[in-house]
């Protein structure tokens, strides 16, 4: 019987058996070659995001600009129209201090009332009806000229009082004489006005 002669089977070549023999220096470019394939549409689109991300921060802060504008004008504009509504009221109010001249027996006797109250005593008070402009319009005034009798410390007191009391009341003049006798009350004339309620 003849022998077989046992042969063992050639080793599979693997993949890169399979490549042609090529230098270092050249499998280097090659590599780099992939490297730079591989990294320039990345390095691209990298760029292409960091330009667009500072378009999108220079916008965001125009738009903030613009709105921190807009907020501040807006805030403006609320301050005024409160600040009008503030006046409208304000001017309410002392349009509900106007005097009528139909009043002025009342008036009158309040600031005898409120002399009498700071110890001064009213020797005479006359009245007239005058127009006065306020704010380029001719309103109608009770101008009272009052006489009074007392001390000197309590006239400034009584001036205080009235013009609270009337708050459109207008002191014109004051014309204070000090008693030169031991014992006697000062004198003093006021000039005042009061303002009326035009429609009358």
């Amino acid at each position: 019987m003849a022998s077989i002669s046992e042969t063992k089977p050639s080793p599979k070549k693997g993949l890169f058996d399979k490549l042609p023999r090529l230098s270092t220096p050249v499998w280097l470019i090659i590599i780099g070659g992939i490297f730079v394939i591989l990294m320039v549409p990345l390095v691209t689109d990298l760029i292409t995001a960091t330009s667009q991300h500072y378009e999108l921060a220079t916008r965001t802060a125009q738009l903030q600009s613009q709105y921190n504008d807009l907020m501040s004008k807006i805030s403006a504009q609320s301050e005024l129209g409160d600040q009008i509504k503030q006046n409208k009221k304000d001017l309410q109010a002392i349009k509900a201090n106007y005097r009528k001249i139909s009043e002025n027996p009342e008036v009158s006797q309040a600031i005898v009332d409120i002399a009498w109250d700071h110890d001064i005593t009213v020797t005479s008070i006359a009245v007239a009806i005058e127009t006065s402009k306020v704010t380029n319009v001719e309103y109608p005034v009770l101008k009272y000229t009052v006489s009074l009798s007392g001390q000197v410390a309590n006239f400034q007191n009584l001036l205080i009082a009235v013009g609270k009391k009337y708050p459109t009341c207008q002191i014109l003049r004051v014309d204070i004489t000090p008693s030169q006798v031991e014992g006697e009350l000062d004198k003093a004339t006021v000039v005042m006005q009061i303002l009326c309620d035009r429609d009358v």
